[in-house]
């Protein structure tokens, strides 16, 4: 992942930030930050698809 989805996915899921705490950090909007984390989560899911099914 690029490292602004990645720091997202960190702040949020281990970090315990709220979205709008998460979007202060990366100075974006907390629609921004939301639409960041989705794409994230979108790519993951990709990657573990391929490997599941492997």
């Amino acid at each position: 992942l690029p490292d602004e989805q990645q720091l997202t996915i960190v702040l949020y899921f281990y970090g315990d930030y709220a979205l709008a705490e998460v979007a202060d950090v990366l100075h974006r909007t907390e629609s921004r930050a939301c639409q960041i984390k989705q794409t994230a989560l979108a790519t993951l899911r990709k990657l573990l698809r391929g490997k599941i099914d492997r």
